[in-house]
């Protein structure tokens, strides 16, 4: 299980006992429909990595909602429910965890898709 600690700068996994910091997390979340389009809010990383190397203090940390504990944790959870179903389901668990991710990014892809077909016409 993943739990936020009083300071509410670190994310901790009873799992593992892993700790990650949250502190400066990637503005992606944060910014508008437009600037996540065209990765407009990537601009001050890219500055900065026009000017020099980026290190690793210079990228921000991930999302809590990205890093692998926490998809772990989600998809754990859909597979213990399916445990107890009569005939349990991988492909079930799975989609009921990432399902909707799933699904956008085929749809997105089939439209890519097609649109290279139409290309010549």
């Amino acid at each position: 299980e993943i739990e936020m600690v009083e300071d509410g700068r670190r994310l901790e996994s009873a799992e593992t006992e892993e700790v990650l910091m949250i502190g400066d997390t990637c503005p992606e979340r944060t910014s508008g429909f437009v600037s996540r389009m065209l990765f407009l809010w990537m601009g001050p990383l890219m500055g900065i990595g026009y000017k020099r190397h980026l290190v690793e203090e210079d990228v921000w940390c991930m999302h809590p909602d990205d890093v692998c504990t926490a998809s772990h944790a989600k998809f754990k959870t859909h597979w213990a429910q399916q445990l107890r179903t009569r005939e349990p389901s991988l492909l079930r668990a799975l989609y009921g965890a990432f399902g909707r991710e799933f699904v956008w990014g085929g749809v997105l892809k089939l439209v890519y898709d097609m649109s290279l077909f139409a290309a010549p016409l």
